[in-house]
């Protein structure tokens, strides 16, 4: 009930933002007109459309070398699957990790007696990737911080990256710095604590493994960059597309910081949220409010499109297996 109660919370939030962007628009035939004009560059589009799908992949590849490093026994496909089907629900649930739970109850089940390392290799993979993302941001606002002069709303977002790559770095730091391992199992000694004491451990000892490894940590990485890449390259396909008078150079500033706000979970999928901030972000480039929504709107479009793909993997898994997660075979 939870659950379905903030969903409802979080479309409705994702609803009154698109509401209010739609209605200051001066022109909202516009919108329709940049519609048209995208329609007549289908290979801009499939860039944006394609970029998008690597994205995903590399996410996927990311997970993937974490769980061959944890030697669960998951599969190259079956983490793509399983990536995709999170994914679907990542533009269900509120948030950005809203699909990590229901990976996590997947990912579960295929692992019986390792629990919870399949959890832990959810939770590094997003981990890994949001301090990539926080750095990310935090180093186009450093380079380009005249983008982010014009209004106190762009302040506040340059201010906010700047913090959220000192917390990404310093987070990363405390984590992995020192070895809580030592300190954990002494907690337990509490009988009443034991149990959760033990998940714990397990969890930041399969997460520690990954770090500590060079060769993990590395394509890890790489892959998280790769990811972040492929987002910037999706948004800008669509903006050639679109034919907004803007360069490559400012989605490279824009987009990290856009999907690091969308990533808090508020709203499903970050929208509304994705919106206004790209709204707040190119208008101080010029770009008119009607272009804004439309480039918003068309990159939603490009989430939704790959979100349901895995949705029909998600539809047959459930028909083949009668139930919500497996018992770990091969979908």
């Amino acid at each position: 009930m939870r659950r379905r109660l903030a969903t409802v919370a979080g479309l409705l939030l994702a609803i009154l933002l698109l509401a209010r962007l739609v209605l200051n628009l001066e022109n909202p035939d516009e919108v329709a007109t940049a519609f048209a004009s995208a329609g007549r560059a289908p290979g801009w589009l499939l860039v944006g459309i394609l970029a998008f799908g690597a994205a995903l992949l590399s996410g996927a590849l990311r997970w993937l070398i974490i769980l061959r490093d944890l030697r669960l026994p998951i599969g190259g496909w079956r983490a793509f699957q399983l990536y995709a089907i999170g994914h679907f629900f990542n533009v269900l649930i509120p948030g950005a990790t809203g699909g990590d739970i229901i990976r996590a109850t997947f990912a579960a089940t295929d692992s019986p007696g390792r629990q919870p390392e399949a959890v832990a290799s959810i939770l590094a993979e997003r981990l890994f990737g949001l301090i990539v993302l926080g750095i990310l941001a935090a180093v186009v606002a450093l380079v380009r911080p005249a983008f982010f002069r014009g209004s106190t709303e762009l302040q506040l977002l340059y201010y906010f990256c700047l913090l959220l790559g000192a917390g990404a770095l310093a987070g990363s730091l405390l984590l992995f710095g020192i070895n809580w391992e030592k300190i954990l199992p002494q907690a337990a000694e509490s009988g009443r604590w034991a149990r959760v004491v033990e998940i714990v451990r397990r969890l930041y000892s399969a997460a520690r493994i990954c770090a500590a490894r060079p060769a993990t940590l590395g394509w890890t990485l790489f892959f998280s960059l790769t990811n972040h890449v492929m987002n910037i390259i999706s948004a800008w396909g669509i903006g050639r597309a679109l034919q907004l008078a803007i360069g490559l150079p400012d989605y490279i500033t824009a987009i990290p910081v856009v999907n690091i706000v969308a990533a808090v979970p508020i709203t499903p999928g970050g929208a509304g949220v994705r919106d206004k901030i790209v709204n707040i972000l190119l208008t101080g480039l010029g770009v008119s409010d009607e272009n804004c929504l439309a480039l918003s709107l068309m990159i939603n479009g490009v989430i939704i499109i790959w979100a349901l793909l895995g949705g029909i993997g998600y539809l047959i898994l459930r028909r083949r297996t009668g139930r919500m997660a497996t018992s770990g075979q091969m979908a």
